[in-house]
């Protein structure tokens, strides 16, 4: 059996088929312009071609516009993402069938999807890997076992904390970068913004 396609090389995929579904997307009156979620669904129990429908008819409801990409149910739509991602999980689990859902917040516009696609997809990789099926997550709800199990960077170590910025110096590695100048001057910044 061949290994899964890398999440890295699905985000392209997912922008493709975005502009290949413009014209559905206008006809069908989706608002991918507002910002949004997109959920990506692992689903049991039920044919994957009747969960891409179920997905679509609530894409539909919601504005947006959902399909299948690598054997994932993927839905993007305007709204809240856990309350998509549950209503997303719902609507599978009324069909007869179980999913596990990762979400993510969206920018505006359609060119921000991949990037969100490419996150909801790791929160459902980690949902897997944890055991956790049936569950919708976003990533701040998987907490540190996000930066276990994903790929991730100081952005997304930045993000679990309270004020934390991370800097990215080009062409240093980050465990040498403490005498840097760029550095210091960005850690004066900090605490002049969060006095101790």
């Amino acid at each position: 059996r061949a290994a899964a396609p890398a999440v890295s090389s699905m985000a392209p995929r997912c922008a493709g088929l975005l502009q290949a579904e413009r014209v559905r997307v206008d006809d069908q009156h989706a608002d991918l312009d507002a910002p949004g979620v997109v959920a990506v669904a692992r689903v049991e129990g039920l044919e994957r071609h009747r969960a891409a429908q179920v997905a679509a008819r609530l894409g539909g409801e919601l504005q947006g516009l959902a399909g299948e990409l690598d054997g994932r149910v993927v839905l993007v739509a305007p709204g809240e993402p856990l309350a998509v991602g549950r209503s997303l999980r719902e609507r599978v689990h009324a069909a007869g069938g179980r999913c596990t859902v990762g979400v993510a917040r969206t920018a505006r516009g359609p060119a921000k999807v991949p990037e969100a696609y490419a996150e909801a997809r790791r929160c459902l990789d980690t949902l897997v890997t944890l055991g956790r099926t049936g569950e919708v997550s976003d990533p701040a709800g998987l907490g540190l076992a996000r930066l276990l199990l994903g790929q991730n960077g100081p952005d997304e170590l930045a993000a679990l904390m309270p004020n934390a910025r991370a800097f990215h110096i080009e062409g240093r590695d980050h465990m040498l970068a403490v005498g840097d100048k760029t550095f210091k001057q960005r850690v004066l910044e900090f605490y002049a913004e969060y006095p101790l």
